[in-house]
């Protein structure tokens, strides 16, 4: 369920420059999104990792690391729930184990989001393997009670309310494991996000891009479809010097900070004009509101993330319900990712 469609640095940045333009134009006839639906269109995507794994080769493959380990240490035939599962990051792991040990898993994977990660992510074939529920929150899970082996989660369950970690036990057998990363209050993905949150903010509200480019896009069109009489070129360039003077105060504003949100949306709308003599105006004007509506959805999502993450506080608090409702052993130690510092927080235990 988490993560952001930008995440820190990597290979992720290195995609984004034509991100927004690529989900505007898949989305042109999606309803406009109300805030609980915000992670819909961020899963269908073809992205199986989100945020952190997504952000680096080191980070994807230190967490692939410990859930091998995790699922390695499973009995046969074990069943595994895998809560805010998204396009099925962690499932797929679990997959890979159970088909190169002959295990035979049965694994679930639910998420509050409108997901189906086969369809979304065809080139995965072991996604067909996994039973995925989308539309099912967390915090009231449509299972049996001691019915899992497992129940894991990747950067999701701490986005759940205070029902979640009683959930959570409530389905495991006695001596079922539990393992949970989460985002962690002052770590390198929270502090990047809050960053990307401001930048998202300001193209919101701080500046007048898309309205400009909105503005911009019909003038060209108007002036290049219009009959020419005197045989003279047709003067666009007025008109995108218009954008590039809105692109300069924007700009002016991240001279000495983080940018990349701003320059991949930048980057995005000059491509519509890149486009637009074999693209419909309709469809321009379309791209460029859908780019805007977006950036809305993605401020909610970097949001979402920051205020999850679990600060000293938070993490008792968690801990202790996860005691409460009968685990024990609750443990936690950081994930710390060479390289890049650290990335979250590993808690387990086993069920009473």
């Amino acid at each position: 369920m988490v993560t952001v469609y930008l995440a820190p640095g990597g290979r992720s940045a290195a995609r984004s420059h034509t991100g927004f333009l690529a989900e505007a134009k898949q989305d042109v006839t999606e309803p406009i999104q109300e805030k609980h639906k915000i992670w819909d269109s961020y899963w269908h995507d073809s992205r199986v990792q989100s945020t952190v794994a997504e952000s680096s080769p080191e980070a994807e493959a230190t967490l692939e690391a410990h859930w091998t380990e995790f699922f390695n240490e499973l009995p046969n035939g074990a069943q595994i729930l895998d809560l805010g599962c998204g396009n099925g990051a962690v499932g797929l792991i679990a997959a890979r184990v159970s088909k190169a040990t002959n295990k035979n898993f049965k694994i679930i994977g639910i998420d509050s989001a409108a997901i189906d990660p086969p369809k979304y992510v065809p080139k995965e074939e072991l996604l067909k393997e996994i039973e995925f529920k989308g539309q099912t929150p967390m915090e009231v899970l449509p299972f049996e009670n001691g019915q899992f082996d497992a129940v894991v989660s990747q950067y999701a369950i701490e986005f759940g309310d205070s029902r979640a970690p009683g959930e959570a036990v409530r389905v495991m057998r006695r001596g079922a494991k539990f393992c949970a990363i989460t985002f962690a209050a002052n770590t390198v993905p929270v502090v990047q996000s809050a960053s990307k949150m401001r930048q998202s903010q300001f193209l919101i509200t701080g500046t007048k891009l898309f309205d400009v480019a909105t503005a911009v896009s019909q003038a060209l069109h108007h002036i290049e479809k219009a009959p020419q009489e005197d045989g003279q070129p047709r003067d666009t360039k007025k008109y995108l010097q218009k954008f590039s003077d809105e692109v300069e105060r924007t700009m002016a504003k991240f001279k000495h900070g983080d940018s990349e949100i701003v320059e991949a949306v930048i980057t995005s709308l000059q491509h519509v004009f890149v486009i637009r003599k074999s693209t419909e105006i309709n469809s321009q004007v379309n791209m460029i509101a859908l780019m805007k509506k977006r950036i809305g959805s993605h401020v909610a999502r970097l949001d979402a993330i920051t205020r999850a993450a679990l600060g000293d506080s938070g993490l008792l608090g968690f801990k202790r319900k996860l005691s409460d409702a009968g685990l024990m052993n609750v443990t936690h130690s950081q994930v710390i990712v060479e390289g890049v510092g650290v990335v979250g927080l590993k808690v387990t235990g086993t069920r009473q």
